[in-house]
């Protein structure tokens, strides 16, 4: 009779389950603190998590949104073309971008560019990940043309370089490759970005 006994190093395990959180935890901080407005949401259409950018846009107090049904801030106007394209992501599982109108807490009518991408989780569920930007009015004045000062904004991710220790290395380039993906999706049309050479932004 033989016997096979497989195991795994536990400083392996812990040292994964590290990089696991350290990742999570930035991903946590780039959700709060985007300037675009984003939405998880689920299978049936109940948004799940909202940061405070889609608040504000919305105009509902902080932490109101979750639980309510994403279809409901959509315009009559808008809703059959959310819906038929909402029902193709989930046969087909992709990505699309629609302009639509979504009604605010004070029922003013705000048209934006929805932005949907499908993602799985570990337990097999599915979940929507929607960004919304706001688009000019219809009878809004053209901008004037002026020569106005930018902003310089630097981005490091050396909190989670410290949290994964001696594990850095092996993960960085998954770490930095999803953390370049964020930044490309918060910089606006007249925004530029560049890394840096201290992993960062």
């Amino acid at each position: 009779n033989y016997c096979v006994l497989l195991g795994r190093d536990i400083t392996e395990i812990r040292r994964d389950r590290r990089q696991q959180m350290a990742v999570q935890s930035l991903l946590a901080k780039v959700f709060v603190s985007a300037r675009a407005a984003i939405a998880i949401i689920d299978e049936s259409g109940v948004v799940q998590m909202a940061n405070p950018a889609l608040d504000r846009l919305l105009g509902y107090p902080s932490g109101s949104l979750p639980g309510r049904v994403s279809m409901d801030f959509v315009t009559p106007a808008s809703r059959e073309v959310a819906i038929a394209a909402r029902q193709q992501q989930l046969e087909t599982g992709q990505d699309y971008t629609i302009e639509a109108a979504l009604q605010r807490a004070d029922r003013s009518t705000l048209p934006i560019e929805l932005t949907s991408v499908m993602v799985r989780h570990e337990d097999l569920k599915r979940f929507r990940i929607v960004t919304l930007i706001p688009l000019p009015l219809a009878n809004a004045s053209p901008p004037v043309s002026a020569h106005v000062a930018g902003k310089f904004r630097l981005i490091g991710l050396e909190e989670v370089k410290q949290a994964l220790g001696t594990g850095w290395p092996e993960v960085s380039s998954r770490v930095m490759a999803s953390a370049e993906q964020i930044v490309r999706q918060r910089c606006e049309p007249n925004d530029s970005w560049s890394r840096t050479t201290d992993c960062g932004f």
